[in-house]
């Protein structure tokens, strides 16, 4: 037993260091373009988190200590939450309330649109089940007391209704709990696409120095 301890012990540190110096803006929205050193860098980060990592999550998965290990990873996670076989791209963005249950499923937390990298997080509300083979995509909110159903896709964008119960992709209604006034997904307002702003333009230039 010692030999495993040290070595999750060791890739904590090497991931808490890898985070650190390779990362840009943790905990923040990152928006970086396809060809930037930025990007380049969080990419190696993401290839060695695989090799170090993925071990370590899969030992734990489905065990009472699995949300002690997704928080030393960054997530921030209440108490009594289940995970197994669950896995998230940018740990840091992953937000859980208490009581949560995610089975075999991805929380997608980065995507690339127009050559740019962006990072949105993902907000799970309390008692919130999120059934097998489901995606969950960047900047979309689970409201408490909600359910996803198996082979269902949170869209990017989107924020389910507290209380109720949703399968598909897209989702579409299953159930309607009581109290529940609005039962209707509604999208966040996108953000802005910087290859058409001057904002990108910046970007740009600061990768280029």
């Amino acid at each position: 037993m010692a030999v495993p301890m040290g070595h999750w012990i060791v890739v904590l540190i090497l991931h808490q260091l890898g985070h650190w110096t390779m990362v840009y803006g943790a905990r923040q929205t990152r928006y970086l373009p396809l060809w930037g050193w930025r990007l380049n860098l969080i990419m190696m980060f993401k290839r060695l988190e695989d090799v170090l990592v993925r071990d370590l999550v899969h030992q734990f998965s489905g065990s009472p200590y699995c949300g002690s290990v997704y928080r030393m990873l960054g997530a921030k996670v209440g108490k009594h939450c289940f995970f197994h076989a669950s896995w998230a791209c940018e740990w840091d963005m992953l937000t859980c309330g208490d009581n949560v249950c995610v089975t075999y499923s991805d929380m997608q937390t980065h995507l690339f649109e127009d050559r740019v990298f962006k990072c949105n997080p993902i907000h799970i509300g309390d008692h919130v089940t999120v059934m097998p083979f489901s995606l969950v995509l960047p900047n979309s909110t689970i409201e408490s007391g909600t359910e996803i159903g198996p082979k269902s896709c949170v869209m990017q964008g989107e924020s389910v209704p507290a209380n109720t119960r949703w399968q598909g992709a897209p989702l579409s209604l299953v159930k309607k709990g009581q109290g529940t006034e609005s039962v209707k997904v509604s999208v966040k307002k996108r953000p802005r696409s910087f290859p058409y702003d001057s904002d990108f333009t910046q970007l740009h230039e600061d990768t280029l120095e």
